[in-house]
């Protein structure tokens, strides 16, 4: 029998967190046009919310449907 959604999910958020993973990166344009790298928080996942770093400490959550630009304001 296949998993149910709620499996997949759960799998797809720990596989990030798992020892010998390789490191995950998201890549965004600055506006005077620099790329930036985040680095992506370890254990963030597991706990329900994609969170990625900069070097200089800025930290920011992955977008989703149910995270909300103007729910932070």
């Amino acid at each position: 029998m296949l998993p149910i959604r709620e499996q997949l999910r759960e799998e797809r958020r720990q596989a990030l967190d798992k020892e010998g993973c390789i490191p995950y990166f998201d890549f965004t344009k600055s506006i005077p046009g620099e790329l930036l790298r985040w680095t992506y928080a370890l254990g963030s996942s597991t706990n329900g919310v994609r969170l990625y770093t900069l070097e200089c400490g800025t930290e920011k959550r992955l977008q989703a449907f149910s995270n909300k630009y103007w729910d932070a304001r």
